[in-house]
């Protein structure tokens, strides 16, 4: 990922999303380890479709209803209906930042987080959620199998909030072409094994 400037990046550290969602009235739904979802804030929703996720250095979110995703700054701006620049300034006041570089640098900012989006990310988490939930329907949703899945979407929630979809694609590959293939092909020589050993 591309490095942030220091002043997005003290923005980010000090101003969390769920701090600017409580004061909107929005509250999470569901809490499920490092993300919440919650009614999205940015379009008509019935069902929670607002994901927040949370690591060790800032908050972003994705929408899998409206498709919107970011940061604190980028939500900040479409809720409050302020430019970049306004959001910036606004939340580094007695910060020293020269204008000219600010401007060159919201525009970097902003290209990179729409390059980002070349592939359509909330396609692929579809098409992983439902390979996924097929193979734990031909398994029999195993324990140990549902294990393994709920350690895959650990990995996937990571990359959500990374916005990485190189490395999202790659795991789906993987999942279709090797993964679940040997584990499935492993699950019936083991269930092959117990009903010998019970007869």
């Amino acid at each position: 990922m591309t490095k942030k400037p220091y002043y997005i990046e003290y923005i980010l550290k000090n101003h969390t999303i769920t701090d600017y969602l409580d004061t909107k009235g929005f509250y999470p739904k569901r809490e499920m380890g490092n993300k919440k979802s919650y009614l999205c804030p940015l379009h008509d929703d019935k069902d929670p479709s607002f994901y927040v996720y949370s690591n060790d250095l800032y908050q972003s979110y994705y929408c899998f209803g409206c498709n919107s995703y970011g940061d604190f700054i980028n939500l900040y701006s479409e809720l409050e209906n302020k430019s970049l620049k306004e959001t910036i300034l606004f939340f580094t006041k007695g910060l020293k930042i020269n204008e000219s570089i600010l401007l060159k640098d919201i525009s970097i900012y902003v290209q990179n987080k729409y390059l980002e989006k070349k592939i359509d990310i909330n396609d692929l988490i579809i098409k992983t959620a439902r390979c996924c939930y097929d193979y734990l329907e031909e398994v029999k949703f195993d324990k140990k199998e549902i294990d393994f899945i709920e350690k895959v979407y650990k990995i996937i929630d990571r990359l959500i909030f990374n916005m990485d979809k190189d490395t999202l694609l790659e795991i789906y590959d993987n999942l279709v072409d090797k993964d679940l293939l040997n584990r499935r092909n492993m699950f019936k020589k083991e269930n092959v094994e117990k009903v010998k050993w019970r007869n």
